[in-house]
């Protein structure tokens, strides 16, 4: 495992040799972090209250253009590489008040690089080995809380939404039937991913505790509804939103397209990447790209209760979505539509969602939902194994019918 003297080490030699001329935004607090690393190098703790000021405004301001279109992957550096001084600086500075509390914040600032800013390229290795130095070296009484797995799946009868049929279900086809005939409708395999090894581990509780280890933090959606406006996100000790998933809390708590795999590689460890990701369709949307990432997938978790709805949107990418632990009904139907499913206005940045439920239509107020989408669309509930793929701009929508943790391959 790596020291923090190497990520010092890592830090000074880019920041040494980084030479920014264009953004003046990134010039500054590259200085001041440079200036910040010399001084742990150095062992000059004359400032160092200074400098944990600096340190915590400069992550602050950086932070607040991560969200832009305009940042970019050295806007995405910056603000790890402040995470990861700021860590250091308590790690290697001179003896201050070390207890709990102040390790496991400083493990919220490294999963917080993770999760704002996806720690690029070699700093998610520093990222990832600083936490578990942390966890090893300063919480290392840690002994994960007694819970149960998972509740079993119950035993309550699926009742499909209004559709026009069922998605269809076959088995795993070869690449070549499948850019020649199958790559343009949604389809299920079957048990399709029941050889994952998460299929046995994610029901476990403990499991997902223990593989995290204490302090961890991920983003969250509080609320059934993301078009309402008591809706929220927040971060939240995954300790602490695993139990609100297994007493099934009030408000719903969601973890949500997130990259859990990234913030917990052991997880990644527990699936395969399906074939079909790998067999490049074609595509009828001139708009279409791929993920633009190194791997060409972007890999997101779903983890939440029974009663978890995702309201019916469009994506831009082929998906491929595997459910891993209890049942989950999808509604899907075909791209277009842009009347007649009644798509939220284009300036509340949800133009790509629909106002209605699809779960629950109202036929007298939307009419040209029932007249134009119904007969088209389609419905399937998915056991734990099953695998469901559909083709970029489909319009689909998910309910959590038991306490369910999902997986998506955007490709």
């Amino acid at each position: 495992m790596a020291d923090p003297q190497s990520t010092l080490r890592f830090l000074l030699e880019y920041y040494s040799n980084l030479k920014i001329e264009s953004d003046v935004h990134l010039h500054e607090p590259s200085e001041r972090l440079l200036s910040c690393l010399e001084q742990l190098k150095s062992h000059d703790w004359v400032p160092i209250k200074d400098t944990f000021d600096i340190l915590n405004q400069l992550r602050s301001s950086v932070h607040t253009l991560l969200p832009s279109q305009s940042s970019t992957t050295l806007h995405r550096q910056l603000y790890t590489d402040l995470c990861l001084t700021l860590v250091l600086t308590h790690l290697l500075g001179p003896p201050e008040t070390q207890d709990e509390a102040l390790w496991l914040n400083c493990i919220r600032i490294l999963d917080e690089a993770i999760v704002f800013a996806g720690a690029p390229g070699e700093r998610m290795a520093h990222t990832q080995h600083l936490i578990k130095f942390l966890q090893q070296t300063k919480l290392s009484g840690y002994e994960p809380p007694h819970s149960d797995n998972i509740p079993l799946i119950s035993e309550d009868v699926i009742r499909l939404p209004p559709c026009g049929s069922q998605v269809s279900r076959m088995s795993e086809p070869d690449m070549i039937s499948f850019l020649t005939q199958h790559h343009k409708r949604p389809f299920v395999i079957p048990a399709g991913v029941k050889h994952w090894p998460a299929i046995e581990l994610w029901p476990s509780q403990a499991y997902l505790k223990t593989l995290a280890g204490p302090g961890r933090v991920v983003p969250v959606e509080i609320g059934k509804d993301y078009r309402v406006d008591s809706w929220s996100q927040e971060m939240m000790e995954w300790e602490a939103f695993l139990q609100t998933v297994e007493n099934s809390s009030d408000p719903i708590v969601y973890l949500a397209q997130h990259s859990l795999l990234r913030q917990f590689p052991q997880l990644h460890d527990d699936v395969v990447v399906p074939d079909l990701v790998y067999y490049s369709p074609p595509c009828d949307d001139a708009s279409y790209l791929p993920p633009g990432n190194e791997d060409g997938v972007i890999i997101n978790a779903w983890l939440g209760p029974r009663g978890t709805v995702s309201p019916a949107h469009q994506d831009p990418y082929f998906n491929c979505y595997a459910q891993v632990v209890g049942r989950k009904t999808v509604w899907l139907a075909p791209p277009g539509f842009k009347k007649e499913m009644y798509p939220l206005p284009s300036h509340s940045d949800l133009s790509n969602t629909t106002s209605l439920d699809v779960f629950n239509p109202d036929f007298d107020k939307y009419p040209l939902f029932q007249s134009e989408v119904l007969k088209k669309s389609m419905a399937v509930a998915l056991q734990p194994g099953d695998l469901l793929f559909f083709p970029p701009r489909w319009w689909h929508a998910m309910r959590s019918e038991d306490t369910s943790f999902s997986v998506s391959f955007w490709f």
